[in-house]
């Protein structure tokens, strides 16, 4: 048998080391935080509103400035300051206005009805 020199109480503690590296590093390098849950607030028209130009251009924010943004299926711009819609085109009477914002797999979505009635 080949001596090494290490005893028990070395291997135990050359063990402990290792097993505190691996616990520590796997984490680290297999867990990433996930992000807070994504929002949207339509700011610009509120719920019920009366509109009386159409086309209209609907206004809000979005919590993550890198998701992207449809009002009733047409894409939106996001700024530092929100989101900004294409102008939609209102009928009369009642409009359903449908707001999707995506980022990756995540989707929320906010619907309102305004009415649009033209100027008399």
């Amino acid at each position: 048998m080949v001596n090494i020199g290490a005893t028990p109480r070395k291997l135990g503690g050359i063990l402990s080391v290792c097993l505190l590296i691996l616990l520590l590093a796997v984490p680290a390098a297999g867990c990433q935080s996930e992000p807070p849950p994504l929002t949207l607030t339509i700011t610009q028209p509120a719920e019920g509103d009366s509109i009386t130009k159409s086309p209209y251009q609907v206004r809000g924010t979005v919590s993550d400035p890198k998701a992207s943004v449809t009002v009733n299926g047409v894409r939106g711009s996001i700024t530092p300051n929100g989101f900004y819609g294409a102008n939609i085109e209102l009928t009369p009477g009642e409009n359903t206005i449908t707001v999707v914002a995506t980022r990756g797999t995540e989707t929320t979505t906010r619907t309102m009805t305004v009415t649009f009635s033209t100027a008399r």
